[in-house]
């Protein structure tokens, strides 16, 4: 009598097969295209630096209600000035042209350390509330 193979055992063995050639597939890429390599790396760097900054405006406007308080001088100067949301989407569209700039000339390994503050700086704004 023949052994029988469940079928989830053939589809975990086909998704270890996945994984494995996409692997091999991924090396083959990279040592054939090492710069087609770095400009994802910059552009998922980019990513993360931008989306950093858009939870860092949000947490920030869900912390100032609640007795929160703006570090950072030139966004406290801006939201007396104009308000708000007109300084955080400011402070967006300015880390979106930084880091566009930035990953544009090769250099987006330089938003690794700011984008490590501002996560600290968003996560902070979003605890701040429940500590109160």
């Amino acid at each position: 009598m023949g052994r029988r193979i469940s079928t989830t055992s053939v589809a975990f063995q086909r998704s270890d097969f996945t994984i494995l050639e996409s692997y091999v597939n991924f090396v083959a890429f990279a040592t054939a295209f090492p710069h087609q390599l770095r400009l994802k790396a910059s552009g998922f760097m980019l990513n993360l630096f931008i989306a950093a900054n858009v939870a860092d405006a949000i947490s920030t406007m869900h912390a100032l209600p609640y007795g929160g308080i703006e570090g950072n001088p030139i966004l406290a100067a801006g939201i007396h000035s104009i308000g708000l949301e007109p300084t955080l989407i400011l402070k967006v569209v300015a880390a979106m042209a930084i880091g566009l700039l930035l990953s544009k000339r090769g250099k987006a390994h330089l938003l690794k350390w700011p984008t490590v503050v501002i996560v600290i700086a968003a996560v902070s704004n979003g605890i701040h509330p429940y500590l109160l």
